[in-house]
C-alpha cells in the first residue's frame, strides 16, 4: 500500500475507508494466503516463546537492509582507500 499511497490525499475518514476497502477487494484470493497461512506457525513459536517479543518478518528484512547498507558503505571505503593509495604511488613514483 506504500506506493500506491504516495501521491493520495485523503479528505476525511470516509475516503480512507472506501480506498482500504476498494483496495482490498482488487487483490486476488491468494493476495492474504502467505500471511495467513503463517498464522498457526506464528502461534506456536508465541507459545514457544512464553509470549515474549517475536521478530517480525519486517524487522528481518530491516536488519538486512542495514547489513546491505553497511557492507556497501564498506565496499565504498575500501575504494576510496585503494584510490588514495594509487594517487600516492603514482605522485611517488615521477621523477
Amino acid at each position: 500500500m506504500q506506493v500506491s499511497l504516495a501521491d493520495i490525499r485523503f479528505r476525511n475518514a470516509e475516503e480512507v475507508r472506501k480506498w482500504v476497502g476498494n483496495r482490498i477487494a482488487s487483490k486476488d484470493e491468494g493476495f492474504s494466503r502467505p500471511g495467513v497461512n503463517k498464522i498457526p506457525e506464528r502461534w506456536q513459536e508465541a507459545v514457544a516463546n512464553d509470549e515474549q517479543h517475536i521478530e517480525t518478518s519486517r524487522e528481518r528484512e530491516r536488519e538486512r537492509e542495514g547489513q546491505g547498507q553497511r557492507q556497501r558503505e564498506r565496499q565504498k571505503d575500501r575504494e576510496k582507500e585503494r584510490q588514495r593509495q594509487r594517487e600516492g604511488d603514482r605522485k611517488t613514483a615521477r621523477p
